[in-house]
Order: structure tokens, then sequence, then C-alpha cells
């Protein structure tokens, strides 16, 4: 069993705060959230982000708006992957760990979501992912958008990912 401290999974995700590591607006998701918790396990890894809300995100009756949670959740879900023991086994070194991690993020071949109620602006929401499966090939992920105080459910969530790496080692 790898032993791995929420401090160093931090210290991985903060080489991303780094405003050249990724130029997308996608990343700028990244960039907001923070690792809250995490879970690094052999049978079903977790890892807890918490991201605030901005007005900027809003649609038209006030409320995160869907695309743009479904952008949030595309980037966030993504990183789960950290969570993943066997990045952690041959280094313990932020740098080649990250590396592994980006080497093994893929394509989204499936991203589905389930609204269950609106997402609140100038809020804290907790996006809480699990990865269920992470072979050579694909990664599937499941998360939840909550409230972390509440428990609240927002959205519902499914990330199946294909790997494009063709030298994956796990």
């Amino acid at each position: 069993m790898t032993s791995v401290s929420l401090d160093q999974v931090r210290e991985v995700f903060s080489y991303l705060q780094v405003p050249a590591r990724d130029t997308s607006w996608g990343g700028d998701f990244v960039k907001m959230a923070r690792v809250e918790s995490v879970d690094v396990n052999e049978v079903c890894p977790v890892i807890e982000f918490h991201i605030e809300t901005k007005e900027w995100m809003n649609n038209m009756m006030g409320f995160v708006h869907g695309g743009c949670a479904t952008t949030m959740a595309d980037n966030i879900s993504t990183w789960a992957i950290m969570a993943d023991p066997r990045y952690w086994k041959k280094s313990s070194e932020g740098s080649d760990v990250l590396a592994a991690i980006t080497n093994d993020f893929g394509v989204s071949r499936n991203l589905n979501l389930t609204f269950v109620r609106p997402i609140p602006l100038n809020s804290t929401i907790a996006f809480v992912v699990k990865v269920q499966s992470n072979t050579k090939r694909y990664t599937h992920l499941t998360f939840e958008i909550i409230d972390p105080k509440t428990k609240k459910q927002y959205v519902l969530g499914t990330h199946d990912k294909a790997k494009t790496n063709a030298n994956a080692k796990i």
C-alpha cells in the first residue's frame, strides 16, 4: 500500500497554479480549485476539490450556467486520477508524479451530467470524484457537485476517458 498525504497531493496540484501551465480557458477552473481531501487507495480512490463560484459563471436565471458547470466537471474530474496510488509508487517527487498523471489524461469519450438543482453563484462548491477504473486504455470517473457544508447535491455525473498515450504503463 502506497502512503500519500494530502500535502503531497496538494503540492502536485499547486504546480498547475502557475499561469503558463495551461493557457486554455478551461485551465482557469483548475487554477481556481483547491484539493480539500484525498483518499489514495487501491480500490476506489477519492479526491475532493473546492471551487468558489463567481458572478461571471452566471446564466440568465442567476445561477451557474450548465455549460460552465460541464466545463468545470470536464477539467476538474480529470485530475482525480492523481488519487490513484500507482502514480505515486515509482517516485514521490512532485514533478515526476505530475508528468505521469498528465501523460495519462487522454480525451473525453463520454461526459454525462445530471443537474439535480441549480448551483448558486458566489458560493463554495465541492467536486467529489471517485476513480472507479483506471486501466491502460480507459479511465472511468464518477462525481458529484455538492454544497460542502450541507452535502446538498447539485450535479451527479460520470466521465469516461480514452487514453491517447500508446506507452501508458498502468
